[in-house]
Parts: structure tokens; C-alpha cells; sequence
């Protein structure tokens, strides 16, 4: 993301992901609600004839803006390519759409014609049959920024309190069987510190409460049930708060459960079935909540950080 001052309404663009998915539809239906706009200026980048296709489908049933009412970037599609699409079927031919809508959103972002980008649902399996090997949208758009440094957070705000979550994922798109193996000290500090810089530059929590999430169930029961907690990880944390005096870490912390005090998390899990809806239902303790109270976290964004130009939504009130 380009810096601007805040009083200058943010102009991003919404990739519309693959054309065989749900990326169309949940643009639409969100972008009927005018308050999504008060804030910032939006664009999309797709294909003007299919997502046509799906507003003509599934506007007699449902509340959706009509897009011709919309700012579009049409990326153009051979008809022989869009008579592959189908709704529900993801192909090859979808995803090299959904691939160009995102490489043309990126491109025009980097020119800065775009503050940001808002990423609808892409299909993975879709990316690799058109030839594109990446584990997910983060990669590329970290890849076309050139940034080694980068993180995928989970940004929640309760409806009830007020209170925000701020999660960030230590591993992402990878084997559950794999993390254990993928979790080193190394990519913890580089996660951690990634944290830290994104809480303190870009929320402007200046000591930020972290809380470190354990491996194990239980966070390893004292040994019982697993041993990385005490073999490194506490080890590794005690480290870190040397290092870093100005922030509080707490953990670590049994996996299923929040702490409501806390800044912020970093959690040491793969979340594949939550990163492609971008959003992160999940329950909370709530701060002040006796242990079997729960607060839900209704909407909420997926967040890469340090990219320099993807948002989705992060700093808005409203998410995909």
C-alpha cells in the first residue's frame, strides 16, 4: 500500500478471483450495501461479460448491485476460453482468469492507479492446471512486490465489545502433517518481529500484548503431550522478550483458546479451510469474561502484511 493521508479516500481494487466461484456473487452482494463505499473509492478488475452472467442469474433472488453501476477494469477473455467456464467447476480456464484479474490488479496498483487490492476467492488446484504454481494469492503478491517479508493475518472485531483480534499465521497452505517440521525458531522470529512491526506502524499499538499459541493440545501438558513447548518454544519466547522489552508475550497458549487481553496472536496452525473465504469466524474470550463465556468475532479479514499493496479491507469496518 502506497502511504496517503488519511483524510484522502484510499482507491482499491477488487480482484474478482476465479469466474467459476463465488468471488462474483459475494462482490455484488456486498457492494449493494452503500456504506462499504463511504470510505473509499473501489474499482473491479474481471471480466465485464461473466460477471454480467452472474448478476443476471442471481439478482432476481437476491440484493445486489447492478455492475454496470460499478468502476471496472474489463480484462478481456477469448470466447473460446469463457464457453469453458462454468459456475461451480473450476478448470484451467478459470483459473488463468483468475490469475490475469489478479496480475492486472497488481500491475495497476504498482503504477499507482490503486492504495490497495481486495481479493475475492481463487481456486488453487485451478491456478496449477493453467500452469501457476503458487501456494496462494499471498505468494504472488509478495513475489510481484519484491518482498521477502511478509505474513498473512486475520483481522476480527467483535460486535459485541469492540474488541479486534489480530492473528497472525505462522505456517499457511500447508500439509497439517508439515507444520511441526516447518516451525523453527528462525521463521518464529521472523514472524514475531513481522508482528510486532505491523501492530506498532501500522495499528499504532506502541507495547504491543502478544499472545504465542502452542503446538500441542493443551500446549503439550508438561511434556505430556508433546515436548516442542518445552524443548524450544518457551525457550525461544524468553529470548524474544529479552530482545524485545517493550512488548508483552504471553504463552504459550493451548491452540484452541484466545486470551481477551491480548493485542494480538500468533498461531502456529495451517488454516487452509478459512484463507480462501478471507474471512475468520472464531470464537473469543472476552476480555473481562468469566472462562465459559464466548464473544464471536462476526466479520472479519484476511490481512497480508508488509506486501506494500494488498488490503482486504483491514482498515475499514466492513470485510468481505
Amino acid at each position: 500500500m502506497s502511504d496517503r493521508p488519511s483524510s484522502i479516500s484510499p482507491h482499491l481494487a477488487i480482484a474478482l478471483g476465479d469466474p467459476a466461484g463465488i468471488g462474483a456473487e459475494v462482490v455484488l452482494k456486498a457492494l449493494a450495501d452503500p456504506s462499504l463505499t463511504q470510505d473509499c473509492q473501489i474499482t473491479l478488475v474481471g471480466n465485464r461479460s461473466l460477471l454480467r452472467q452472474t448478476y443476471e442469474q442471481l439478482a432476481p433472488t437476491s440484493v445486489m448491485i447492478d455492475p454496470d453501476r460499478l468502476s471496472m477494469i474489463d480484462v478481456p477473455i477469448a470466447p473460446s476460453e469463457i464457453r469453458q467456464i462454468t459456475p461451480g467447476v473450476g478448470n484451467a480456464a478459470s483459473g488463468a482468469a483468475s490469475f490475469q484479474f489478479l496480475e492486472t490488479a497488481i500491475a495497476h496498483t504498482l503504477s499507482g492507479d490503486f492504495q490497495g487490492i481486495v481479493t475475492a476467492p481463487i481456486s488453487k488446484s485451478a491456478w496449477k492446471a493453467a500452469g501457476h504454481s503458487y501456494p496462494g494469492q499471498t505468494e504472488l503478491l509478495a513475489e510481484k512486490a519484491g518482498s521477502q517479508r511478509f505474513g498473512m493475518m486475520f483481522v476480527g472485531r467483535s460486535p459485541h465489545t469492540g474488541w479486534t483480534l489480530r492473528a497472525l499465521l505462522a505456517t499457511t497452505h500447508i500439509p497439517l502433517r508439515q507444520v511441526p517440521d516447518a516451525l523453527t525458531p528462525a521463521l518464529l522470529t521472523l514472524k514475531l518481529e513481522l508482528l510486532i512491526d505491523c501492530l506498532q506502524q501500522d495499528f499504532g499499538i506502541a507495547e504491543p500484548r502478544i499472545a504465542i499459541a502452542g503446538l500441542n493440545p493443551h500446549s503439550g501438558e508438561q511434556g505430556q503431550l508433546g515436548t516442542e513447548e518445552i524443548d524450544w518454544l518457551i525457550p525461544w519466547m524468553k529470548e524474544m522478550g529479552d530482545r524485545h522489552p517493550t512488548v508483552h508475550l504471553t504463552g504459550p497458549i493451548p491452540p484452541r483458546y484466545n486470551v481477551g487481553s491480548s493485542g494480538a496472536t500468533l498461531v502456529f496452525l495451517a488454516i487452509p479451510s478459512f484463507s480462501s473465504p478471507r474471512c475468520l469466524p472464531c470464537p473469543l474470550s472476552r476480555p473481562g469474561a468469566n472462562s465459559c463465556e464466548a464473544d464471536g468475532v462476526r466479520s472479519g479479514c484476511e490481512y497480508d502484511y508488509w506486501l506494500t499493496l494488498r488490503t482486504d479491507f483491514a482498515r475499514s469496518r466492513h470485510s468481505f
